[in-house]
């Protein structure tokens, strides 16, 4: 059921002082969940585009602490009537950070993403209730998480804490430029940002890109003229936490081997970026993922085509295990003359399909793969809204054998018209209900079938980020 019930929007801390009229057309398409004692909410690991608020009950929230080693622990909260839970994955678009459950019967308001980003635009109060629950909640883990800041006592990393300032910046907005004086330290809480230098010939090379929980402007801190090196810009919707260079400067003083091991690590990146600036290939290739967006998806398919014979075993076998609709088109992004992104699902990390999605029927599971529920109705607002183009809408009486004796579905209106005018000579009524498909990696089966069924072994599932790591040399 959806919220109406003023008194109830008041009684939320995270809504204090706000006018329930202007709240409520922003919030009203929050749903409100009832749930029984034990029932889980949130998985770990699992991603997530929404957030919830305890409207009435309690829920306990566990963390994990120290995965896979032998002293592994969890950190247990409770969760009480009006407190928010879920709000990092929700804006991160990354993997849940705890498992939560109801500890006895509970009423939940679910806030989608999109409504979430709104309640941060439109009310000051919002944003700064959740920036102070960042704080409190996460911040302090992910400096201790950040190599540069590991070992550091707890102290130092409060004085840290209490200082740093939290900063938003809109896609294609430049956060620091080259030549500028160094004044601080970032480390981004979430979103997405491209590094690059300016040549001597005026052109721009693209050195790096960083997601959340990265860091970046440490060089020009650490060494004499503190002049910016490069340019660093968001992709998208990003939040930095800005930490002064006075403070930065004085945890080196303080300690010398955090300082030692920052310096090698400085070295290894400038040795990287000398790389970049004298491969072009790489450069480009580079360029090419983070200007698409790749990087910002969790599951692409790369083909090489020096061992591709184009034999459409992969688009076959997609047909076969899919009832008839191949999922990937043997075209799309070429890298060099060798390696192609073929077109299909990329499973982004903030999947605009799911977001726009009115029923609710896209779903992300725990792999990462974004796939249909029943509850979808066919009406291609996931198809309108894909950046990418990467989903088609489909008749549900679509014939499987032409699909797969194609390599892919038709895509051609005079066919389809064709097969409706047949359908009327038959005296059948045409179907007209629809829908989507896309890549689903597979989910319902042990293997992939384009990678499984690839019989030189060309095609192969890569996560674009890890490539551009495992190709730089950065780990």
């Amino acid at each position: 059921m959806n919220i109406t019930n003023k008194d109830t929007i008041i009684r939320i801390p995270l809504f204090s002082g706000l006018d329930p009229d202007d709240l409520l057309p922003v919030i009203k398409n929050c749903k409100v969940r009832s749930i029984k004692t034990g029932e889980t909410i949130y998985n770990y690991g699992e991603y997530g585009t929404d957030c919830g608020v305890v409207l009435s009950g309690s829920v306990s929230a566990e963390l994990p602490q120290n995965q896979g080693t032998s002293n592994s622990s969890a950190v247990k909260i409770t969760l009480k009537t009006g407190d928010i839970f879920g709000e990092i994955a929700a804006l991160s678009g990354y993997a849940r950070t705890a498992d939560v459950k109801t500890l006895e019967p509970a009423e939940v308001l679910v806030i989608p993403k999109a409504t979430l980003l709104k309640l941060i635009d439109k009310f000051e109060p919002v944003k700064k209730a959740l920036d102070d629950l960042y704080r409190e909640r996460v911040l302090n883990h992910q400096l201790q998480s950040a190599p540069i800041f590991m070992g550091l006592p707890k102290d130092l990393l409060a004085e840290i804490i209490n200082t740093a300032t939290l900063h938003q910046f809109s896609a294609k907005e430049d956060i620091i430029h080259q030549g500028d004086e160094a004044d601080a330290f970032y480390l981004l809480r979430y979103g997405f940002v491209k590094v690059t230098e300016t040549g001597s010939d005026g052109r721009n090379k693209v050195l790096a890109y960083l997601k959340g929980g990265h860091y970046f402007g440490e060089m020009a801190l650490m060494h004499e003229g503190g002049k910016r090196m490069a340019t660093v810009t968001a992709m998208d919707r990003t939040e930095v936490i800005k930490i002064s260079s006075s403070d930065f400067l004085h945890i080196m003083d303080l300690h010398p081997k955090v300082k030692a091991s920052l310096e090698k690590t400085i070295e290894k990146s400038k040795e990287k970026n000398v790389r970049i600036r004298q491969d072009e290939y790489l450069e480009k290739s580079m360029r090419a993922i983070i200007d698409s967006g790749l990087v910002r998806s969790k599951d692409v398919l790369l083909i090489d085509f020096t061992k591709c014979v184009q034999c459409n075993s992969c688009i076959n076998a997609c047909s076969a295990v899919h009832g008839g609709h191949s999922r990937l088109v043997r075209k799309g992004i070429r890298l060099n003359n060798a390696l192609l992104i073929a077109t299909s699902c990329r499973h982004c990390d903030d999947p605009t399909c799911m977001i726009k999605c009115p029923t609710g029927a896209i779903n992300r599971g725990a792999g990462g793969e974004i796939y249909y529920k029943e509850a979808c109705i066919g009406c291609g607002m996931c198809a309108r809204n894909c950046p990418y183009g990467n989903i088609t809408m489909i008749s549900t009486g679509h014939d499987s054998k032409n699909a797969i004796k194609k390599g892919f579905f038709s895509r051609n209106k005079k066919e389809s018209s064709s097969n409706t005018e047949n359908n009327r000579d038959n005296g059948k009524k045409p179907k007209r209900k629809r829908q989507p498909v896309k890549c689903d990696m597979c989910r319902d089966h042990s293997f992939m079938a384009c990678v499984y069924n690839c019989p030189t072994g060309a095609a192969r599932r890569i996560d674009p980020a890890q490539f551009i790591n495992d190709v730089i040399g950065t780990g």
